[in-house]
């Protein structure tokens, strides 16, 4: 589940509801609640992202390196 996109959802079903309440602005308020149900839809299956972890490998030669300097 992706945080950003049910953020996005929710945005969008809140400017498309407040639109409906016109009728000259429920031609704009009823395609972006439907974006809106689509977007929910979508955070709803995409895999959440996963943190990447780096690991800091040190070589055992690394006194020799330092050596050389």
């Amino acid at each position: 589940m992706r945080a950003s996109w049910l953020i996005g959802a929710l945005v969008t079903f809140v400017i498309g509801f407040l639109l409906t309440i016109t009728i000259i602005g429920a031609l704009l308020g009823i395609p972006l609640i439907l974006i809106s149900l689509l977007l929910l839809l979508v955070g709803f299956i995409l895999p959440s992202k996963k943190k990447v972890v780096h690991h800091h490998h040190y070589h055992k030669d690394k006194k020799k390196r330092n050596k050389k300097k």
